[in-house]
């Protein structure tokens, strides 16, 4: 349901296309964009490989249009792309909680958060041990990408 799009101040009537399945470059785009340029560099040691601006605009695009994640607690293991920041920024999750290795990411994750009062959380967690028992069967969404490096 978008219907919640048209309620929020952050959203312009362009940023989803929902006939093309387009998410447009304006408004929350741009703030989504403006954030996408703070990653800091990729730690291959942690098997981080940055996505292209436009490969995060589909992924976004592709999860609001494609999952129900209205009023979903969401939780994002490892977010060096800013995927939280892109559905944060939505409003549509209740909640989402991101596990993250890189400090870099998460004190960036976590500023971006208080300036926007974003319903996201960064805890620092290394995912190649077992998930802690806290964050077990407590989500709605896991949206993941699959390992690359050499880190696993």
């Amino acid at each position: 349901n978008l219907s919640k799009f048209n309620k929020k101040k952050i959203f312009s009537k362009n940023f989803f296309d929902v006939t093309k399945n387009v998410l447009i470059v304006n408004n929350l785009g741009k703030t989504f964009s403006k954030y996408l340029k703070l990653r800091p560099l990729p730690n291959r040691q942690l098997d981080q490989y940055l996505a292209t601006e436009s490969t995060m605009i589909r992924r976004i695009n592709f999860i609001v249009h494609n999952e129900n994640i209205e009023n979903k607690k969401i939780l994002i293991l490892g977010d060096d792309d800013f995927t939280s920041v892109g559905l944060g920024l939505s409003r549509l999750p209740n909640s989402i909680i991101v596990l993250e290795k890189d400090i870099r990411i998460v004190n960036i994750l976590k500023k971006i958060s208080k300036e926007h009062k974003l319903e996201l959380s960064v805890v620092q967690c290394d995912l190649r041990k077992e998930l802690p028992n806290r964050f077990k069967k407590e989500f709605d969404c896991l949206p993941s990408d699959s390992p690359a490096g050499a880190a696993w």
